[in-house]
Parts: C-alpha cells; structure tokens; sequence
C-alpha cells in the first residue's frame, strides 16, 4: 500500500574490530545493505544464507528479512519471518507492531487490531503503534476510540504531524458526513493546521485543510491551500479535482472544468472528475457533454460499486427526461433501480423532488415507477465524491 510504510531503522550489529567480521556479521551486514538500497530480493537471499549456514535462532536476521518479504509484496513469507522472530525472542522485536501492519495491508482489520493490541500491551510508549491501531479503527468506522488512538499518539510524540492529520480527518468522519456541524469542521481544521505547522511539506494535511475551508465557506482559503498541497505533490490528480470543486462553488465554472481537465490527464481512470464534469455540464446544460462525462464516470467505476454506477445513470435520466426522451428516461431509471441507487435516501428525495420529472409526474408508466421505488428499503448510505476528500496515513 502506497502510504502504508513502515518506519523503522536498521542498525548494523556493533562489532569489537571490524576488519575481524565473522562470516556471519558480513552476510548480516550485506543484508542491510541491500535492504536499504531497496534491493529487497537480493536481501532476502542474503538472510537466507545466514539461517541456512550460520544459525536459524536469530530472530533479528528473521526480522530483516521478514521486511524485505513485506516490501516485495510477499506477505505470508513476511507473516512467518516476524512469528518465527516472535517465537525465538518473546517481545523483545517489534514483530508484534509489523504483523499488525501486515494484516492491516491485507485487509484483515481483527487480527491488525489484536496485534497492535499485543504490541501495545508490550509497549505501551509506542505512538506509531497507537496511530496505526487508530488507522485501523477508521477502516471499521470506529471512529470515536480511533481519535483517542491518534490523540494518544502525539501525546507521546508532540512532533507526531500526522496522528494530528488523521485525529482531524477522523474527526470529522465521525458525524453525519452529509451535514457536518460547523463546531467539528473547526476542530478538524484546527488538527489539520497543527500537523502543517509541524511539517510544513504535508500535502495531506494542506489537502484536508483545504476541504475544511470550503465547508465553512473561507473559498480563497481553500484554494490556498489546495495550491501548496499542489506544489508538494504535482503528480496528484486529487489536487486539481479538489479545486475545481471549490471553483464551481465560487461560480467559475470555466476555470472548474480546466482544473478538472488537468486532474482527467493526470488520471484517465477518475470517475470522480468526470463525475463532476458531467455535473458542471449539467448546470450549465451543456447536455451531450454532460452525457459523454457521465459515460466516462461509469465506465471507470469498478464493477463491485453499483450502487455509485446508479447513481450516474440517474443522472443521466435527468437529462433524457429534459431532453423528452421518455424512453431512455425510463432506461436509465430502470438501470439506476436495479443497480440499487434509490436504496440511497439522498437519490430517492432527490427523484421524489426533481423538476427534470416535472412534465412526467402525470405519466402512468413513471407513477408506476415511482411507486415500485417507494417499497425500497432505504438503508444504505451513499459515499458522494464531494464530502469523501480526506485521507489518513501513517
């Protein structure tokens, strides 16, 4: 995983004379070495040449080679390098705190959790530990006991910028995203500020910070921000798409659809940004440009996100229905129900409410509809792509 890096330093054995090195301390020596010139695979045959030749008892060469498995993406070999490390040295190597990371790149959050637990409960001092542990939470939307996680964190380590990023982006997750209160907003924000002022080159926290901003309306401020985090990370499709968000909503619809050009160039794959070009289109009822962005929406979404393709497909009976093409409305509606998008409470009100329906509302076939919707249990919360900017990190 991109950000999910583990930080940890590796220190050669301390050795009476150097000139007098032991084969051993040379296979170890020339194990690190190629770790941290990111040779990982030469590292991994290196360690295993000590375990086979010198000892299969040194849980520190089974922890060097337990990340050099990890960096390659070999996450069973490295999960059973750090329980080997584990087995031989009872809570004296930071195994405990690796696999934590390990099952947490995996996707298997309980047993993350009970190893960060494990870690903790050996070392109690270790801020990491509790910030990942916290990361960990907000993958299963336990936000609450998440911020006293991250909080902990730089409790322990004052310069700890980015436990105050996540404590701001977890706080303001833990509320009703759709309608964040302003007394959140601000104490996200004011989180957000603090990680910028301890490390001033935290893209994240500039992102984060910028999507505050515009929440409570400071629109100059956001785009600021959103103009340093730029600068730090050039390559990032997420800044231009921000921006644009915040330039359509100061009324520069032109000046959005250019920055969302840049992040569509950046990324050819964001579904987002043609999401919102559609949607800017659509304003300004620029109808077959709005459909073609609306297209390219869905044809980047992942196949396991239906719900969000329904919500496209809505969109784009909208237009039909302005357009009076009663047929393909009705296509498109159909295609938006059985992808579950009026399971979404915000879609239904929005169909329930919607003037491009107006000259319909009369129509048999669409009371029909309406009615068929009506019997929808409408469970599910819907993930807009204008309020999930915030991202969290180690």
């Amino acid at each position: 995983m991109k950000y999910l890096l583990f930080h940890f330093i590796l220190v050669a054995l301390l050795l009476p004379n150097l000139t007098a090195q032991t084969e051993g301390d040379r296979l170890i020596n020339d194990g690190i070495r190629n770790h941290q010139s990111g040779k990982h695979q030469e590292a991994i045959g290196i360690f295993t040449q000590y375990l086979n030749r010198i000892s299969s008892k040194n849980p520190t060469v089974y922890r060097h080679r337990g990340f050099s498995y990890y960096y390659t993406h070999q996450y069973d070999l490295a999960i059973q390098d750090f329980k080997k490390a584990q087995q031989i040295a009872p809570g004296q190597t930071d195994a405990a705190f690796a696999l934590g990371k390990i099952y947490y790149t995996k996707g298997d959050y309980s047993l993350s959790i009970s190893y960060f637990n494990e870690e903790l409960s050996l070392h109690p001092d270790n801020a990491k530990a509790h910030n990942d542990r916290g990361m960990v939470k907000c993958r299963i939307r336990d936000y609450d006991s998440a911020i006293h996680d991250f909080e902990e964190a730089f409790r322990l380590d004052s310069t700890f910028a980015m436990a105050y990023n996540n404590a701001g982006a977890a706080k303001y997750y833990n509320q009703d995203i759709d309608n964040p209160i302003k007394k959140d907003i601000e104490l996200a924000r004011n989180y957000f500020s603090k990680a910028i002022e301890l490390d001033p080159t935290l893209a994240i926290a500039y992102r984060n910070r910028g999507a505050m901003h515009l929440f409570l309306k400071k629109y100059e401020q956001a785009l600021n921000d959103l103009k340093i985090a730029g600068k730090l990370q050039p390559d990032l499709a997420l800044i231009p798409f921000y921006r644009a968000i915040v330039q359509n909503k100061m009324g520069k619809s032109s000046a959005a659809l250019k920055s969302l050009e840049q992040a569509v160039v950046l990324n050819h794959q964001f579904q987002y940004a043609y999401e919102e070009k559609g949607d800017i289109h659509f304003e300004l009822e620029q109808y077959p440009d709005a459909i073609e962005a609306y297209g390219k929406a869905i044809r980047y979404t992942s196949d396991k996100n239906d719900i969000y393709k329904g919500l496209i497909h809505f969109k784009i009976a909208r237009i039909e229905a302005i357009r009076k093409n009663s047929s393909e409305m009705h296509n498109q509606l159909a295609i938006a129900k059985r992808l579950g998008a009026f399971r979404d409470k915000k879609v239904y009100q929005q169909f329930l409410k919607d003037k491009s329906f107006t000259s319909y509302r009369s129509d048999k076939k669409l009371r029909k509809f309406t009615k068929s919707i009506n019997k929808i249990k409408k469970e599910y919360k819907f993930i807009t792509s204008e309020l999930r900017w915030f991202r969290m990190n180690d």
